[in-house]
Order: structure tokens, then sequence, then C-alpha cells
């Protein structure tokens, strides 16, 4: 008997196989592309997580640094205290510290030879360092127009200084309001100020208050300063702008007649200031002028990394005040900036 092959009677199986395969494809291919977006999505995810705890590890690197930096400061102000009655231009503290390897300073000291090893291949070597004390008594302190002397006397030379950073009166004017206490209560009691009242604590805190100083606060913070008490000029370090306004005595030739005579031995007190100039008498009055001071600014950036361009650079302003008498000293505020490039 012959057996005939008999066709498949579901004409329809072989006409969905093509479709059903292709479906198929293309759902692997979308999963795959999913995947690969998760994947990458996490690796991103992963790098900014390991950049952000990176940055946080130079961060705090740097503030360590910056703070043996202050540290440091602070002892030389602590010492040069101990040694000396007056301050001074000539004196260790006003030597600024160049840009240098902190590895450099390390080796020059007493202790280096014990980690000269551990030195060489550290990190160390790509760290950097520069720093500055200035006397903030070298310019004329803006706290003085709500606690100093006569007023009329206090606003006239702040006018002066502001004069001399190319401030216009009008803006020196609205400025120096900003330190005046408000009126007492009518029943005799002062009430506590407003926010809108309280007495700047810093130059920029004063360009909040006033913005029209803004634009001034560059060439200002030159002459001028905001201290938390009212504090005479040190006529050893202030700088000639600042000399012409306290001294209204001085023309530009005198000016640079007494800055040469400071440089050649610093005025030990105002009588010999005063005895220096017998054909003008420059009248410096104790409230207003001095040889110390008790305020400095402490200046300090670091860089981590050898190449400027990609290097993490950070900086930090302490304001001090010192105090002899109780040999130690005293931060006042402290701001800390950190630029990743």
């Amino acid at each position: 008997m012959q057996i005939h092959p008999q066709s498949d009677s579901r004409p329809w199986l072989g006409s969905r196989v093509g479709p059903q395969r292709g479906a198929a494809l293309l759902v692997a291919l979308l999963i795959a592309a999913l995947v690969s977006i998760t994947l990458t999505l996490m690796l991103q995810r992963q790098s900014a997580l390991a950049a952000i705890e990176w940055q946080l590890r130079e961060t705090a690197q740097a503030r360590r640094i910056l703070q043996g930096a202050e540290d440091w400061a602070l002892l030389i102000l602590r010492e040069d205290a101990r040694r000396s009655a007056i301050d001074h231009l000539g004196e260790p503290w006003a030597i600024p510290l160049r840009e240098g390897r902190l590895a450099d300073f390390l080796k020059s000291s007493d202790s280096a030879g014990a980690f000269a090893a551990e030195l060489a291949g550290s990190r160390v070597q790509d760290v950097w360092l520069s720093g500055q004390i200035t006397d903030a008594q070298a310019r004329y302190n803006l706290t003085r127009l709500a606690t100093g002397g006569a007023p009329a006397q206090e606003r006239a030379l702040w006018l002066r200084v502001a004069a001399q950073a190319g401030v216009p009166a009008d803006v020196a004017r609205a400025a120096a309001v900003r330190f005046i206490a408000p009126p007492p209560a009518k029943d005799g009691a002062r009430d506590n100020p407003s926010p809108a009242h309280q007495p700047p604590v810093s130059l920029a805190h004063l360009a909040v208050q006033a913005p029209a100083i803004a634009t001034y606060l560059t060439r200002l913070a030159e002459v001028a300063v905001v201290l938390p008490e009212a504090t005479p000029i040190n006529l050893n370090t202030a700088s000639k702008p600042v000399l012409m306004a306290l001294l209204p005595s001085l023309d530009d030739k005198l000016a640079e007649r007494f800055l040469q005579l400071r440089q050649q031995a610093p005025w030990r007190d105002l009588n010999a200031v005063n005895a220096a100039f017998p054909d003008q008498p420059l009248n410096a009055d104790a409230a207003q002028a001095g040889v110390t001071s008790r305020y400095f600014t402490i200046r300090a950036q670091v860089r981590l990394g050898a190449d400027p361009a990609t290097a993490t650079e950070a900086s930090a302003t302490t304001l001090v005040e010192r105090l002899p008498q109780e040999n130690r000293t005293r931060v006042v505020r402290r701001e800390f900036g950190v630029t990743d490039r």
C-alpha cells in the first residue's frame, strides 16, 4: 500500500513564525538597551559619588593644612608680643610667606630627619602653601563711628578715609549710618535693635546692608576694616592714604617723609611722631592713633596638585585678637573657601 504524505492542516502556523521571531528579537534588543542604559547610569552615579568623596577628602585635607598654618601664625604673634612693646613692618610677623612646597617647609624643621623618607614619596610634594599676616589696625576701623570719640570728629575722619579710597561722600555717609546705634526708646530704655539696625561685622556685611558701597569694596578694603571694638590706627603700619586721612597736616611730601622716618626707625610713641615734625605739627591724638596693635588678619592659601590648572585650591582668612597680658590669642572670625578646578 502506498502512503501519500499529507499536507499540514494548519496553514496559519507558518505565517506566524516570522512575526513571532521578529517580536522576540525586538524585545531582546529593548532589554539589552535598558540594561546598557541602567549600567551606564550606575557607572555615572558611582563616578559622581567617587568625585564627591574625593573632593570632600581634598577639602578636609586643605582645612587641616590651613589650620596648621593658622596655628603657626598665632604662635608668631604671641612670640612677637612677648618680645616687643610696639608693632611695625620690620617684625617677623610682617614678612609674607611666598608660595612654596609644604615638603620644603617640613624639611627645614628640626624634626625633618625623622620622616625624610616618608616625605620623599608622599603627596606632600604636590602641596603648595602661602600666607601673610597683616595688621588690621593699619586701617580705619568703622566701628569707631558707633563707639569712638566725638561723633562729628569721627564722621569727618571717615569721610577723609573714604575720599582716599575714591568713595563718594554721599555713599560714605550712607555707610556710616549703618554703624550708628538707633536712638533710645521713649521710656528711656533701649530696645533690642532689629536686624536692619544691626551694625555690620565686616566690610562684606556692610556691602549687603548698603549696596551702594559694593562698587568700591575692593578699594575700601585697603583703607578700612570692621573690628569688634573701637581701635586706634597704628602709625607704624598704616599706609600713606590712611596716614594722610588721619593726619590732615600731612601733604604728599610730608607723608613721604613720614614713611622714610618710619622705615629708618619705627615710632616708639606719639611724642616721637609729633617731635619729628616741629615745623608742621601733626597733633597725633592717642584716641585715634597708636604704635601697637591687638587685631591682626591671617590669610593662608593652599594648592593641592602640581598643575595649577587642575589643582584644588583653598584659602582661609582669620581675624584674631592678641591678648599680650594673657599670652594668648583669640579667633574673632574665620572664613574658608575652596575652588575645585
